[in-house]
């Protein structure tokens, strides 16, 4: 009998480093990061900078070009600003963040951050979104993030810094739509018009037994980029604690082969057909 196995990527260098700051178990209606159960809250720990500096040394920080710090809410990590001075030494940085607590005093911290590195890395925001109607947008997070966003948006332009708005198109919205929907808003906002990326699921549903594994998965992400969170590491940030993503406990012993099995796989694939740069997107 013959045994069908799932297309693979092999890990060539690890180039792309994410850290999962804080599980998305943590409930951010709260002001403060509170468990969802006690039994999470103690199976699950928040990553420190400790955790981050061990990762670090497991690598060929040579080979190494971007970090991001992902995860529910990086910011409301008790270590993210230490954790943050310290990534932003070895590579360009990208904080994925929901921005809700990101205001004038937070933004003139963060320039200070910026500006106190001599290897003058960047420091870059992705700010997540979902749509450009306010009540439409707040059904996916909290009531009132949507003009949180706006006001952390114009705090980042004011100290410089230049957020990237990604757009989780759960709604399945048309991208022309979408631009311009929001930037309405960011002229109504008084917003410089920030880069936009769009997310959404792929139109086209590929044969997976008739592609050409050996050059289509040179291009997706994996096979450049890693996932440390405190449940391990893992070949996604989409698929953090699927045990089929799951490559090992640390960066120093960890598999560099991911079998391509689930259905964010499959999307990931139909996106690099629709001929879209995958390694643009930032997965939460």
């Amino acid at each position: 009998m013959k045994i069908e196995m799932a297309p693979s990527v092999v890990l060539e260098n690890l180039e792309d480093l994410y850290f999962e700051l804080v599980p998305k178990q943590v409930d951010l209606r709260k002001k403060r990061p509170t468990y969802l159960s006690k039994e999470k809250k103690r199976t699950t720990k928040l990553m420190g900078i400790d955790a981050v500096k061990e990762a670090i040394s497991d690598i060929d920080i040579n080979k190494l070009k971007n970090i991001y710090l992902i995860g529910t809410e990086p910011l409301f990590n008790p270590d993210f600003n230490r954790i943050l001075r310290f990534c932003l030494h070895f590579a360009p940085t990208t904080v994925v963040t929901g921005a809700q607590n990101i205001n004038e005093k937070k933004a003139r911290f963060l320039e200070k951050v910026q500006n106190e590195r001599e290897n003058n890395y960047p420091l870059i925001f992705n700010i997540i979104l979902y749509h450009f109607d306010e009540r439409i947008n707040d059904t996916y997070c909290v009531r009132g993030d949507f003009r949180k966003v706006m006001h952390a948006i114009d705090s980042l332009q004011k100290y410089g810094f230049s957020p990237i708005i990604v757009v989780n198109n759960k709604t399945e919205t048309q991208e022309k739509e979408l631009i311009e929907g929001f930037e309405k808003v960011f002229g109504r906002y008084g917003l410089i018009q920030p880069k936009i990326i769009i997310n959404t699921k792929s139109a086209v549903d590929p044969d997976m037994s008739k592609l050409n594994f050996v050059k289509l998965t040179k291009k997706l992400h994996c096979a450049k980029s890693r996932v440390f969170s405190s449940a391990g590491v893992f070949s996604c940030p989409v698929l953090v604690g699927d045990n089929r993503a799951r490559m090992g406990t640390t960066l120093k012993d960890f598999s560099k082969t991911n079998y391509l099995e689930t259905e964010n796989c499959k999307n990931c694939i139909s996106k690099e057909l629709e001929n879209k740069n995958i390694a643009d997107k930032t997965f939460v």
